[in-house]
Formats: C-alpha cells, structure tokens, sequence
C-alpha cells in the first residue's frame, strides 16, 4: 500500500499492519469460497442419497399396495395367509437392505461432516489469532473484529 503525502513514520507504523489485514481477508475469502465448495459436495451427496431412499421406500410403498389390492380377491384363509407372509417377507427384507444402510450414510451428513466443518473453521480462527495477535490466547477477546484491544483503545 502507498500513502501519499504521509510521513516516513506514519508508512512505517501503519504499512505492516494493513498489510497483515489483507492477508487475513484473503485468508478468510479462501476458506470461505472452500467451506462452500465443500458444503455444495456434501448437498449433492445428500440429494442423492435422498433421491435413492425417496425411490427405495415408493418401492416397498408400491409392493404393500399390490399385495392389498389382492386381499379382496383371495377366497380362503390360506390365500390370506400366504399374502400376510409375503407382505412380512416383503417388509422384512426393505428394513434389512435400507434401515442400516441409511443409518450409516446419514450419520456422515448428521454428525461426521458437521463436525469436520466446525473443526476446520475453529481451526482457521485460531490461526489467524495467534498470528494477527500472538500476545492474545483467547479467541472470545478477539471474535468479530480485526483489530487488537489496544489498536481500537488507540
């Protein structure tokens, strides 16, 4: 940066200090434009696998509704029976193939992702505290501002 018509002491003081400023916007434009890189991954990982389970359960929906619309047409408690085992057998087998499998992939998008995000993002705010403001060790003195306590004092 360039000041003109400023004092050589002035240039001295305020040149290092605007200059670690712009690095950290930079810094947080960066991670910023990364957290939603990552954010519209996890969407679309999302999406499908919603779209997958959305199909899957209209699957088993269809099934079931066959199997009672067949109900009117059985004339013996043995017909009834044999759509009841198939109808549980049917039921059986959605659970078995989709309530694990969906447990397991949503829990990345409910806990694992999250979790890896706010670390990444507690990760950077640390950074650039001990580096903009080395003399501090706690980052609620300098949440939401780019300023130390003494600058602002001045």
């Amino acid at each position: 940066m360039h000041w003109p018509r400023k004092g050589r002491t002035d240039v001295q003081i305020y040149q290092p200090r605007a200059g670690e400023l712009v690095s950290h916007r930079q810094r947080h434009g960066r991670h910023v434009k990364n957290v939603l890189k990552k954010l519209a991954v996890q969407e679309a990982g999302f999406v499908q696998l919603h779209d997958r389970a959305l199909g899957c359960l209209r699957g088993q929906e269809n099934a079931q509704l066959g199997l009672q619309s067949q109900l009117l047409m059985q004339t013996s408690l043995a017909a009834l029976q044999g759509l009841e085992s198939r109808s549980k057998k049917a039921h059986i087998e959605f659970k078995a193939a989709w309530g694990d499998l969906l447990r397991v992939k949503m829990a990345v998008y409910l806990t694992d992702e999250p979790l890896a995000l706010i670390a990444t993002c507690r990760e950077l705010v640390t950074t650039c505290a001990h580096q903009i403001f080395p003399d501090l060790v706690s980052c609620d003195v300098i949440s939401g501002c780019d300023y130390h306590p003494d600058e602002v004092k001045l």
